[in-house]
């Protein structure tokens, strides 16, 4: 699956936008981590230096107790104690042949027959997008998407699964999803096994996902989470202070006009993109305290990124998951969180519209699920005393220091962090005694950097 580390889409500006003037949206549209299924089982060869083969499956319905990567069960609750399945439908149609390319010289070729299990290419079954009935009172209908994408590195080996994705919206697209709402899949695996490992991102409250062996080898995962209200922000600036900002952001493309954006237009800005949070700090004055939109979502990913640090690396395993994040903030790392040596932290940055749409304050909320064997690599015995420490810093340097109690469920400590606004945030979980609030920190302003013994920085300085 190739994914733009950052979307730009530029458009003809109308008459409200004034000279030389550019729009900067940040949005989370969810469907850009699904582009890529652009039916089933389709691959295609690109006989390039640079380029492998890849390869694309969207999953359908099981058929039977013993089918493999497919789903096995959909249910929806809104008090997550009563459970009500949701009944499958249909799938959306789509042509038995459809051409497509990524670029030339290439040569390709495309199964796209609904029935095509192909365990010398290690291909499921593949269908696409799926269409679900609720029973309960509203009687909604939804769309579901599981998909997963990877590469080949010829037309005879075997795909090499990398990413996976599943996402509910309204089966209307003039419809949202109800935010008092939760979903759980259970999601059968084979061939698309090696996928059900290290680090997910959501955007789910309160996200929980569970993971058994079958019998026969296989994997089953339990995803669940209920409905995410997420900003988006949009800003309108002169060109000639945005330009200065893009070439901080990217100096090696300084010297190539056709990289840089056009005087007039809109450029969208989306949590994959590693330099997102970058990008919000540079603009962190000139943002607007209201949302523009704000939007229900229900999505879990599989990170593409999924480079870690040493420490947390070297207390992942390779075949396993290393742990699930999940936030409503606007902006995030869509990368596993850093492991703070000093603090012995994970942390982590969001931020967010200080109000969302309709003008109310934006509560924060950030979930954070490490398995226990990882946490107890990472923490040793401090594990053992059963007490959390989160600090949440905002851009002034002033810090809110949160103790609480351990809890482990299902075999993941589970940290659900709530109750703090926008707009930029550092967050650091820990665990055991030490003091988060007491220790150094890193102060900016411009380009004078500090080192500070404490949790705020001096007037006029950012935390970095």
């Amino acid at each position: 699956m190739k994914r733009a580390l950052l979307s730009f889409v530029l458009l003809l500006t109308t008459l409200s936008v004034p000279a030389s003037a550019i729009e900067i949206s940040f949005t989370d549209d969810v469907s850009y981590a699904f582009k890529a299924s652009i039916g089933p089982n389709a691959y295609s060869y690109i006989n390039s230096d640079n380029v492998d083969k890849g390869v694309s499956s969207v999953l359908g319905k099981c058929r039977s107790e013993s089918e493999l990567d497919c789903i096995e069960s959909i249910e929806v609750s809104t008090d997550s104690k009563k459970w009500s399945p949701l009944t499958f439908k249909s799938y959306a149609p789509l042509p038995k042949s459809e051409l497509f390319s990524y670029g030339s010289p290439r040569t390709w070729a495309r199964y796209a027959s609904y029935q095509v299990d192909n365990p010398v290419l290690g291909i499921p079954n593949s269908y696409s997008t799926s269409s679900w009935s609720s029973s309960l009172p509203d009687n909604s209908e939804y769309a579901v998407t599981v998909s997963s994408q990877g590469t080949m590195a010829s037309p005879t080996s075997k795909a090499n699964w990398r990413y996976f994705g599943l996402k509910v919206e309204p089966a209307k697209p003039t419809d949202t999803l109800n935010k008092d709402l939760r979903f759980k899949f259970k999601v059968r695996f084979n061939y698309l096994a090696p996928v059900v490992s290290g680090w997910f991102g959501g955007r789910v409250l309160t996200p929980a996902l569970a993971v058994s062996t079958t019998q026969s080898g296989g994997k089953v995962a339990t995803f669940t989470g209920g409905v995410m209200s997420v900003n988006q922000v949009s800003i309108e600036i002169p060109y000639e202070i945005y330009l200065p900002i893009y070439l901080t952001l990217y100096p090696e493309l300084a010297n190539i006009p056709s990289k840089l954006p056009t005087k007039t237009g809109k450029t969208a800005v989306s949590p994959n993109n590693p330099k997102t949070i970058q990008h919000w700090e540079l603009l962190d004055n000139k943002m607007p305290q209201k949302a523009a939109k704000t939007q229900n979502y229900w999505s879990f990913e599989r990170l593409e990124n999924q480079v870690a640090s040493t420490q947390i690396a070297g207390c992942s395993s390779a075949d396993q998951i290393s742990g699930v994040l999940s936030t409503n903030a606007t902006a995030f790392e869509l990368k596993p969180p850093t492991w703070n040596p000093e603090l012995q932290s994970l942390d982590f940055k969001v931020a967010s519209s200080h109000l969302d749409a309709s003008g109310k304050v934006t509560q924060g909320f950030y979930s954070l699920l490490v398995p226990q064997n990882v946490a107890e690599c990472l923490w040793s015995n401090n594990l053992s005393s059963n007490k959390a420490q989160i600090s949440i810093t905002d851009a002034n340097g002033d810090t809110k220091v949160i103790t609480e109690s351990v809890k482990i469920t299902d075999g993941n400590l589970n940290f659900h962090i709530a109750g703090f606004t926008y707009s930029i945030k550092r967050i650091s979980v820990g665990v055991g005694d030490k003091k988060l609030a007491k220790a150094q920190i890193t102060c900016i302003k411009g380009k004078q950097v500090k080192k500070i013994a404490g949790a705020k920085c001096p007037k006029g300085f950012k935390v970095r």
